[in-house]
């Protein structure tokens, strides 16, 4: 590897000054690093996509030193390093690597989305999400735009033109918020009236603000449409805040807990993390003292582990790890208590597997894929048992496959390739069942293939190279059919 990084050095030197300059055009387009992990890769890199003549030179230069390879795949020439060891040991490279690891990291989690979109055949609620997401992608494309493809930016373009209207959106919506917000203040400046009437508007004026919050929220959800509250979330936390725990009842600080927390969902999503923060606190203190009131009491349970949940989701995203694992805990100990008394209980039980979900989700993020599996088979087991209740419920199943789909992701970065294709096959037949009785469901037909084609390459790399080949033939039969039925989707092409 030492002779490896002398010997680019060497050839990197004898290059023209113009060439040289174009080392980090080059790199750009060849280093991988995955969002989840440091870990550097390579990747194959087109001749057309280089920029000019001088990132040519550079390539073809490494090329006649072998420490790059040409190569023709599908009759379209491109090139790779020979090893990867040439992108950690060579300083240059490792440098490189290591000043634009974030970006690299940030056009990886888009590549990864861009995946997803495509896949579930460009639906809006898989665009980027405003803020972080968005935010982060924006940045990669400005500083490194030779590495983005076709489908990358069309998915950039949606989502930044779906953030464009939903501001605009946010604008026609203001005079109805408005509305609301001044009726919830005139109901307050009736109150003076007398001490009982003064309790009755001022309790109308709450049940005003978890309205807006809470019930508006609910409509607004799948639609996407969170940010419209964001025009009175200043004016809902302040109302809010006028609230006196010593005299509210149990079910009031559950309410209070829930519009805190859609609050703190609103104020995420349009990144004022520090107001989410406040609020997430805030809705967790009203949920504790719910069940410091009421121990028994289911709702109170429930509405303490969600505040528990919401807390530890914003302290996930700040990578606070071993604040997020503490709140986490809460939410999972409360679905564990609520099963434990409903067991019976599809919505528990499903409750509970998303619990184990994120636990496995933040093993994961710490680089621990052994115990993440460990929690999302256990997630899929709970899954399992929900269908039993629910045999008809085919979005539970879609959701079953959806945690499998990291099972096998996980085994197969372990390289145990025969579990990971045990997976896939389970995801196959789950898939084949539901297509039986939906067979124009086009999406999960297009599930289907991609996991077909995903089980042959980890049977071929088995050595079980006719059952691969049944596979692929299949994926790209039902494939075929897809573009015939609907030439114009990209994404089935």
């Amino acid at each position: 590897e030492g002779a490896l990084a002398h010997r680019a050095e060497e050839v990197f030197t004898s290059l023209p000054q113009d060439a040289r300059a174009r080392l980090d055009a080059v790199l750009s387009q060849l280093i991988v690093i995955h969002p989840d992990s440091d870990s550097v890769n390579a990747r194959r890199v087109l001749w057309s996509s280089l920029p000019d003549d001088a990132a040519r030179a550079l390539v073809e230069s490494f090329v006649k030193a072998r420490l790059f390879v040409s190569e023709l795949s599908d009759g379209i020439p491109g090139f790779r390093v020979a090893h990867e060891a040439l992108l950690r040991q060579w300083p240059r490279a490792r440098d490189w690597a290591a000043d634009n690891r974030r970006l690299l990291q940030a056009h990886a989690r888009l590549r990864h989305a861009t995946r997803r979109w495509v896949e579930e055949g460009r639906r809006q609620d898989h665009l980027l999400n405003a803020g972080r997401p968005l935010i982060e992608a924006t940045e990669a494309a400005q500083r490194l735009p030779d590495r983005l493809g076709e489908d990358e930016r069309a998915l950039l373009g949606a989502s930044q033109r779906h953030h464009r209207r939903g501001k605009r959106m946010r604008t026609a919506a203001v005079a109805m918020l408005s509305l609301l917000a001044l009726t919830s203040s005139a109901l307050a400046l009736w109150a003076v009236t007398a001490q009982k009437e003064a309790e009755l508007r001022r309790e109308e004026a709450f049940q005003l603000t978890d309205f807006m919050l809470v019930e508006l929220a609910d409509k607004l959800r799948p639609l996407g449409n969170l940010k419209l509250l964001d025009s009175i979330s200043a004016k809902a936390l302040a109302q809010l805040a006028q609230r006196p725990e010593q005299r509210m009842r149990t079910e009031d600080l559950i309410n209070t807990s829930r519009a805190l927390r859609t609050l703190g969902e609103v104020l995420m999503e349009q990144s004022k993390l520090e107001d989410a923060e406040s609020a997430f606190v805030r809705a967790k203190d009203a949920a504790t003292a719910a069940l410091r009131r009421a121990p028994d009491n289911p709702q109170a349970i429930e509405e303490s582990g969600l505040a528990g949940y919401w807390l530890g989701y914003y302290r996930f995203h700040r990578r606070q790890f071993d604040e997020a694992r503490k709140h986490w805990t809460t939410y999972h100990d409360s679905t564990r208590i609520l099963l434990d008394r409903e067991p019976q209980s599809p919505h528990r039980l499903l409750e509970h597997s998303y619990a184990l979900n994120n636990y496995g989700t933040l093993e994961q993020e710490l680089g621990r894929n052994p115990s993440a599996i460990g929690y999302f088979r256990k997630s899929a087991a709970l899954k399992k048992q929900a269908i039993a209740m629910r045999p008809n419920d085919d979005a539970l199943r879609y959701d079953l496959i959806d945690t499998l789909s990291w099972i096998s992701s996980g085994e197969e970065s372990l390289g145990q390739l025969r579990s990971a294709a045990s997976g896939q096959a389970e995801q196959i037949a789950l898939l084949r069942d539901m297509l039986s009785r939906n067979p124009d469901a086009r999406a999960w037909e297009r599930q289907l293939a991609i996991r077909l084609r995903g089980n042959a390459a980890l049977l071929r790399t088995l050595g079980r190279t006719i059952e691969a080949k049944r596979l692929i033939d299949e994926a790209v039969s039902r494939l075929t059919r897809l573009v015939e039925i609907d030439p114009s989707n990209k994404g089935w092409r």
